[in-house]
């Protein structure tokens, strides 16, 4: 038998029942309520605003796309591998691999009593030359890192090569050092910008940076120029020895 239409007073009934049966749960957004609607719901308080401003004030960003990091009154530049350079060492390990594992494989077969020992000692060590004469090159390409480090507190120059966990460091003084130059390499295909730090006549030049873009150079020189509070120099196009240093 069908169930009569209950009509508007029936719609409401079970409207006003369903609301009973739905409890709201404090801390909650109701359905049809604006999620802003209530004061203090949604919002940091100030103290947990101040503490998010104080954690990224500690944070230390790169500028340059990461080649530059400021720390306080300490500035370093990283100069990474080129790619090219990084592809180029994958052969070379390659190969090197390939005779290093030869030259395993003979001696097993000499210390297993298959061969002698003398016998394979002159191709042991033309094969362990080869190896160590292709995979040095390609180990020193794909580890090779340069970086310069500007303490300003301290005034020194920390000018670092490493090559895997071998590290040759020099160490300048920063007092040798009065202005930042931007130079061209006069190149009419691909001129390369370089920034270098410079002293008086006689004083070696540290190149920390060689861009394509002579804007990428302006805005490093820039920048390392307010950091250690020297001024930068454009000789782009003129020779620098030309001007007074």
């Amino acid at each position: 038998m069908a169930t009569p239409p209950l009509g508007e007073a029936g719609r409401i009934f079970r409207i006003s029942r369903s609301t009973q049966h739905n409890p709201v749960i404090p801390g909650r957004r109701v359905s049809g309520q604006p999620r802003n609607g209530g004061e203090g719901v949604g919002r940091p308080s100030n103290q947990s605003a101040a503490r998010s401003d104080q954690s990224h004030d500690l944070v230390r960003r790169p500028s340059m796309a990461g080649a530059m990091t400021v720390d306080g009154g300490m500035v370093r530049i990283d100069r990474a591998m080129p790619w090219v350079g990084r592809l180029l060492s994958l052969p070379l390990l390659a190969a090197s691999g390939y005779l290093l594992w030869n030259v395993a494989l003979g001696l097993r077969q000499d210390f297993s009593g298959f061969g002698r020992l003398a016998d394979d000692l002159v191709p042991v060590l033309v094969f362990t030359g080869l190896g160590l004469l292709v995979g040095i090159p390609g180990l020193i390409l794909l580890t090779f890192r340069y970086f310069v480090v500007l303490n300003e507190t301290l005034r020194q120059i920390v000018i670092t090569s490493q090559f895997g966990p071998l590290n040759i460091r020099r160490h300048r003084n920063l007092a040798d050092y009065h202005f930042i130059s931007i130079t061209d390499d006069y190149d009419a295909d691909l001129t390369t910008y370089d920034v270098n730090l410079c002293g008086n006549k006689g004083t070696e030049p540290i190149n920390l940076m060689s861009f394509t873009r002579r804007e990428e150079a302006d805005k490093l020189a820039g920048e390392i120029g307010r950091v250690l509070k020297l001024p930068a120099r454009d000789y782009v196009g003129t020779e620098p020895d030309s001007d007074d240093a």
